[in-house]
């Protein structure tokens, strides 16, 4: 199996604007299964990249090929090639983005478990996912006895909100309590991407539908 390593975007000039080509490095320093598709060109125009095996090459063909050898590395992994090469910066951005995800994660937990689990047990509520999108949704058994969302209403609409003052504090969630159709009240998602799924599993609150 093919590890990729690296990504690179390289930026060209052609047909009078940027253009944009991405490539992937192994862990041997090889590019792997290159491929180029500028746009607004003739296919005819379009070099080969057959038998290239390093970035280096690559970028040369491609220079060759751009209006006045407009070509450069932009992008590596995403970053701008000085940012990427800034390590120290790269291992502490690192370093806090870990920290920070533990903290919220401990955190979001703390609050699930004082505020939100008492309520999800009064009810009978459980967790699973949307059938549509995947998203974490409130689930109780209805009055047949089968899995179903929970229902809207007051109950509902307060649970989002407790949840939607946690995760506005991020810059998450919304929350529409005025409006002249129906409300809408959305926090519980947010919430659950600040805690690991294994743990709702773990304390038997999740329940997989088939």
């Amino acid at each position: 199996m093919i590890k990729v390593t690296k990504a690179y975007t390289i930026k060209f000039s052609k047909a009078g604007i940027c253009q944009y080509a991405y490539f992937s490095e192994d862990s041997d320093g090889n590019i792997v299964h290159p491929s180029f598709h500028p746009r607004y060109c003739n296919s005819s125009e379009i070099p080969s990249l057959d038998g290239l095996k390093t970035i280096e090459e690559i970028l040369k063909v491609i220079k060759d090929f751009s209006f006045c050898k407009r070509a450069e590395i932009y992008l590596i992994n995403g970053m701008p090639v000085g940012v990427y090469k800034n390590k120290k910066a790269i291992k502490h951005v690192e370093s806090f983005e870990s920290r920070l995800e533990s903290f919220l994660e401990k955190e979001a937990i703390s609050f699930f478990e004082k505020v939100l689990e008492p309520i999800m047990k009064k009810n009978k509520w459980f967790i699973s996912a949307s059938y549509m999108i995947g998203m974490p949704v409130l689930i109780a058994k209805d009055e047949n006895n089968e899995w179903d969302n929970i229902p809207s209403g007051k109950k509902e609409e307060e649970f989002e909100y407790l949840c939607y003052k946690f995760v506005s504090c991020l810059g998450k969630g919304e929350a529409t309590l005025e409006s002249e159709s129906y409300n809408r009240v959305n926090g519980f998602a947010y919430l659950c991407g600040y805690i690991p799924t294994e743990y709702f599993i773990e304390k038997k609150m999740y329940i997989e539908l088939k």
